[in-house]
């Protein structure tokens, strides 16, 4: 069985002369993908200095109409061609360059040279890693998934993706420590193969292909067992509890609120049948206000200051209203004050 398998490998790594890999095949596919979006994001408008880019165009459109809502606090979309390459080159066009080179064309073809054919392919495959950084930017959908679906959805939806993705991780290590075994094997292993079962009987799960045989293996297994049950229930109990208090009250307040806010809108262009149009209007109003005040009503907070601590704030926050417009520029300081109390925030009709 030994040899079957160390012959099978030997045909995965070094497949017959002129023939093709197809999973090189198909990597290779995504390289020009990668590629491909690169070039894409050299003309995707983002929002604000940093902000999220956005590659549809009716989404570009609707946030222009409301970057006029927020001029007071620095929202718009940047659509400057020099802008927009200097903002992808800060950001992440290193890391997309590096993950879109073929590196797996290393994979396709078999060489003369045994060894350097072997040395070659380990490091198309440790370069091919670099693909798996890529997934960071897997972030911007998530938190855009919630438009669209319901919470508990859209959650259970991320999990089940997030679950396969780190079975498939593990899937390929394991692939990778049988091929090594296949090759070498050393009475260290035997090592690991008891601390494997210790592990697993300390885990609580005992998967059985290892167990106990003998009488003192298995008397030594019940006292480990109980051990476990003590350790399992103490340990995890106090990281359950760590890992509640990292998460700060305010922040699943907030998380709350805002999940609350979103179902009742829905609920509410549901029952009262909202076009669709009004209904995406309606929807990217709620969820950029939120994304630019986080909940916070701000003439609650100004009614905690006085008069004239407030006055100041107001001018903070309209300063870029005063200082890109003409007409304040001469105004004095009293006066500013005095405007940036009564300034208000309202939304434009689309056709003016």
């Amino acid at each position: 069985m030994a040899t079957n398998k160390e012959k099978s490998l030997q045909t995965r790594e070094h497949p017959p002369r002129g023939s093709i890999d197809i999973v090189a095949l198909m990597d290779s596919v995504v390289d020009v993908i990668f590629f491909a979006d690169i070039l894409l994001n050299f003309h995707t408008t983002f929002v604000g200095p940093g902000g999220e880019c956005s590659k549809f165009t009716h989404t570009v459109v609707r946030l222009i109409r409301l970057a006029n809502i927020y001029a007071n606090i620095y929202f718009q979309v940047v659509i400057e061609p020099a802008i927009i390459r200097c903002n992808y080159f800060k950001s992440w066009f290193l890391i997309d360059l590096l993950s879109c080179l073929p590196y797996d064309i290393f994979y396709m073809f078999k060489h003369d040279d045994e060894s350097e054919s072997l040395h070659l392919q380990r490091i198309g495959s440790l370069l091919s890693a670099l693909k798996v950084v890529r997934l960071l930017r897997l972030g911007r959908v998530a938190r855009k998934l919630d438009n669209y679906l319901e919470y508990g959805a859209a959650t259970l939806l991320l999990l089940l993706c997030a679950y396969v993705l780190v079975a498939h991780w593990l899937a390929c290590v394991w692939f990778s420590i049988g091929e090594y075994e296949v090759k070498l094997r050393l009475i260290f292993f035997e090592i690991i193969s008891a601390l494997y079962f210790t592990m697993s009987c300390l885990s609580t799960v005992g998967f059985g292909n290892i167990a106990s045989t003998t009488d003192n293996e298995k008397v030594f297994g019940v006292c480990m067992m109980i051990i476990a049950a003590l350790l399992y229930a103490a340990i995890f109990g106090h990281m359950t509890t760590i890992i509640q208090q990292m998460t700060s009250a305010t922040i699943r307040l907030n998380i709350d609120k805002y999940h609350d806010m979103i179902a009742n809108v829905r609920e509410f262009i549901k029952l009262q049948e909202v076009p669709n149009e009004l209904a995406e209007r309606v929807m990217d109003y709620v969820v950029s206000t939120w994304a630019m005040t986080k909940g916070i009503d701000t003439s609650k907070v100004l009614g905690y200051c006085p008069k004239d601590m407030k006055a100041d704030i107001c001018v903070h926050l309209n300063r870029k209203v005063f200082n890109e417009h003409a007409c304040f520029r001469l105004a004095s300081d009293g006066c500013l004050r005095q405007i940036a109390i009564h300034l208000e925030v309202h939304l434009l009709n689309l056709f003016l």
